[in-house]
Parts: C-alpha cells; sequence; structure tokens
C-alpha cells in the first residue's frame, strides 16, 4: 500500500494523501476503468487501518456510504457487515441509525434477501436527498427483482418516471 511509509507525515498530510488517491480511483471508475474498484477498496481499508485522525464523529456518511458501496461491489459481504457494525460509531450520532439502516438494506438487496431489504428500507428517514434517491433506486430494483410489478409501476408513477397512458 502506498502509506507503508510509518510515520513520515503527518496525520492531516497522510489524509490528505488518502483522499487523493479515492479521488483519483473514483475518477478513473466514473470514466469506466472498473479494475480501479480493487485498488478503491484497498485504500479505504488502508484508511481505517491506518488513521490517526479517525476519532467518533468524524467519519461522514457519505464517505460510509461510498465504502459499504465499494466492499459490496467486490461481494465482500462479510467484511461489509463488520465494517457496518465497528464503524458506525464514527458518524455523527445523528447520522448513524439512518446510515445502519440504510446500508444494511442495501447489504441485504445485495444478498438477495429481498424481504429483509424492505423491511428495513420502512426505517429510512428522508432527511438527506441521496438517502431518498438511493433508497427509491435500491426499492425499484427490489420491486424488479421480486416481481412486484404493481408495487414497481407504483413507485415509478409516484416519482415521476411513469405515467400511465389515459383515454
Amino acid at each position: 500500500m502506498v502509506l507503508t511509509t510509518g510515520k513520515l507525515f503527518s496525520a492531516n498530510e497522510e489524509e490528505e494523501l488518502y483522499q487523493y488517491l479515492k479521488n483519483y480511483c473514483i475518477k478513473k471508475l466514473n470514466t469506466g476503468k472498473t479494475n480501479y474498484v480493487n485498488e478503491l477498496f484497498d485504500i479505504y481499508k488502508s484508511s481505517l487501518k491506518n488513521s490517526r485522525n479517525l476519532k467518533p464523529g468524524k467519519l461522514s456518511p457519505w464517505e460510509f456510504k461510498n465504502i459499504v458501496t465499494v466492499g459490496l461491489r467486490l461481494r465482500e459481504f462479510d467484511w461489509v457487515k463488520s465494517f457496518i457494525d465497528l464503524y458506525v460509531r464514527y458518524l455523527d450520532p445523528q447520522h448513524q441509525k439512518n446510515a445502519t439502516v440504510y446500508n444494511m438494506a442495501n447489504w441485504h438487496f445485495n444478498k438477495k434477501e429481498y424481504a429483509q431489504t424492505l423491511r428495513l428500507f420502512q426505517q429510512v428517514e428522508f432527511t438527506d436527498l441521496y438517502y431518498q434517491l438511493d433508497t427509491r433506486a435500491i426499492l425499484l430494483k427490489t420491486y424488479f427483482e421480486t416481481q412486484a410489478v404493481d408495487s414497481f409501476f407504483i413507485m415509478l408513477q409516484h416519482s415521476g418516471l411513469f405515467s400511465p397512458e389515459t383515454d
């Protein structure tokens, strides 16, 4: 890993270097270079392990969600579950419940455990636009996978993405 140089950098410099590495990988992923997902996952794991700045309330809910998403893309289910359980305490207390519920629902969705996905998504509070949009996307996929056609089209209609033609 890139930052195996011991304590040559201050904690803030180390954090900045990890952020540059994450941003580089994300940029590559956004251009279709999917092999960078493994690199990004390794960087996330290394930054969590080596961070001297990680304290309760320090991890953002979006970074938390991104780490889970990358782990799920690699089907690292055990690691992701452990991450959620261990690192939720590093989120601001006001974000802990939503982050846990949303990310566990996403975890269940990726494991094709759709009943648990639906049950958990009933508990997500839509205080954040990103949680709302991502929850709707995963719910639509869940309805599609479970062939819940009525729920699928009702949700599409309420989101404004689908309007049945009327005479």
